[in-house]
This record gives structure tokens, C-alpha cells and sequence, in this order.
């Protein structure tokens, strides 16, 4: 039954691997091993969307993704890839649209012309140990939006400047949709000084109580869903 259920899946071209939810018992799961997902994944042929959560996956296994030929929507959530850096490939990621990272304890990420050379919307949620965004989004011409929730101001400012020399490009529209600090991170007068020596032009300052999501209280669930 279960290999006919991944042959039906396979011919749908969707694939969905969901381990049950046990984010309402923090207490009992606080201490619990998460082993990494094993890296030989085979994905439907071809998807054009892809959304990973909670695999685990060390970032030089980045090429099993990167090399989807189609793929123009990624979503990675919730430490679907660990590790402090995150070097692309060249020539990887060739349609990429849109790309959504969530929940990640990446640091630095090097990114430069050759890379993402299709990529329209940057999406960067709950990413608080990452420095900065690569200055080499500054030169991609199809880039036109980031988009940040509860990132650093030295990542508020990097996108900033991103936004400056696109405009040297002659792109007076791109967008920073927004940029949202964590209160209880950032709250404090040095922080309040930081993002105002950032110029932000756009800021929201949310509080702890409001929002659910906290990067040390999640638990990864393993999960990929993909269309083509």
C-alpha cells in the first residue's frame, strides 16, 4: 500500500513527507535529537515549487535543490538546512524566482553576479544570526523586492543598501516590503541606535506576546512538498 500511495504521489507530481505534530509539548520534546534528514531525497521530475521544513540538511547538500532544473519557487522553514555558511554553486538555481528562507542559524551566505541570476523576491524570516544579506544581490537586475520579518539591523541595513545600488541601475521602484525588528531583541537603546544609523525607511517594532513563532521554542518536523 505504501509503495502505491508513493507511485500515485510520484504521478501527481506532488510529494508530501509530514512527521506528526508535537510542537504542543515543549516540555517533553526540549531535549529530544534531531537527526538530520538523509541527503539522497529523490523529488518529483522537475518541480517548479518546492517547500521544505525541518530536514536538517547540512548547506553543501545545497545541490540536490540547486540543480532542479525548473525550480522557481523555494521555501525552506524551520532549519531545513544547517550551518554557519552557505556557499552557492554556480550556475545552480537558474529560474529561481522567489526564495523564502525561515527559521535558519546561517551566518553568512556569499553570493555573487553568477548566482540567483533569475531571482525576483527575497524573502528572509526569523533569520537572527545572519550578518548581513550578500552585497551581491546588489547587481541582479531581475531583483526588484526583499522582504524581512524579525531580522538584525545590520540585515535591515544591508538591504538598504542593496536598494541603493539598484537604484544606480536605474531602478527607482525596487522595494524593501518591510523590515520588522523583534522588540526583545532589538528594544533596548543600542538597538533603537543601530537600526536609526541604518536609515531605515520603513520599520515595525513587534513585541514578544504577539507572535508565536520563536526560533528556540520550534521543533523541526521533516517536511517537503513540491509541484511541478
Amino acid at each position: 500500500m505504501r509503495a502505491l500511495c508513493v507511485i500515485k504521489a510520484k504521478e501527481k507530481k506532488f510529494l508530501q513527507v509530514v512527521n506528526s505534530d508535537v510542537d504542543q509539548f515543549p516540555k517533553v520534546t526540549d531535549n529530544l535529537r534531531h537527526d538530520p534528514l538523509p541527503v539522497n531525497i529523490a523529488f518529483p521530475p522537475e518541480p517548479k515549487r518546492l517547500t521544505l521544513s525541518g530536514c536538517r540538511i547540512v548547506w553543501k547538500n545545497m545541490s540536490i535543490i540547486g540543480s532542479l532544473p525548473k525550480l522557481e519557487v523555494l521555501k525552506l522553514k524551520d532549519h531545513t538546512f544547517e550551518g554557519l555558511v552557505w556557499e552557492p554553486i554556480e550556475g545552480e538555481f537558474g529560474l529561481l524566482k522567489f526564495l523564502l528562507l525561515e527559521q535558519t542559524d546561517l551566518e553568512h551566505w556569499n553570493v555573487d553576479g553568477t548566482h540567483f541570476q533569475s531571482l525576483e523576491r527575497l524573502n528572509l524570516r526569523y533569520c537572527y544570526n545572519l550578518v548581513k544579506i550578500p552585497s551581491g544581490f546588489g547587481e541582479h537586475l531581475t531583483l526588484h523586492a526583499i522582504e524581512l520579518y524579525e531580522c538584525s539591523p545590520s540585515v535591515v541595513g544591508s538591504a538598504e543598501s542593496i536598494k541603493e545600488e539598484q537604484k544606480d541601475y536605474g531602478k527607482d521602484k525596487f522595494q524593501i516590503a518591510a523590515a520588522i525588528v523583534p522588540f526583545e531583541i532589538w528594544g533596548t537603546v543600542s538597538g533603537v541606535k543601530m537600526i536609526q544609523a541604518a536609515g531605515l525607511s520603513r520599520l515595525k517594532m513587534t513585541h514578544p506576546g504577539l507572535n508565536p513563532l520563536r526560533a528556540s521554542s520550534r521543533v523541526g518536523q521533516p517536511t517537503i512538498l513540491a509541484r511541478g
